[in-house]
């Protein structure tokens, strides 16, 4: 997908992209690497089919391990963004731990 960065910046800060969030997985101790491997490639299958559809995008995975959530995600981005366009995407990047 080619985008340019103002549009880039545009659309993130009018938040107008697709976002799924998967149901929490819990994972043991048990879980050996076939598992993380598995849960890996469905989680790229999904992003790759939300890519489809030439939007930006956004897929979190939570996982919880010993009652600790953690978080995979997966986002459309613009490789080597001008550092001056940052700030102003922040709310893409990391504005799910402001809600938490």
């Amino acid at each position: 997908m080619k985008i340019k960065v103002a549009d880039f910046i545009h659309q993130v800060e009018n938040e107008d992209y697709q976002e799924k969030v998967l149901p929490q997985i819990k994972l043991t101790e048990a879980a050996d690497q076939s598992v993380v491997l598995r849960l890996t490639q469905k989680l790229v299958e999904q992003f790759e089919k939300m890519l489809t559809k030439q939007a930006l995008s956004r897929l979190e995975q939570p996982l919880n391990f010993n009652g600790q959530t953690v978080s995979i995600l997966l986002e459309t981005g613009i490789i080597n963004l001008p550092f001056a366009n940052v700030k102003h995407i922040d709310n893409f990047l990391i504005w799910k731990n402001k809600q938490m």
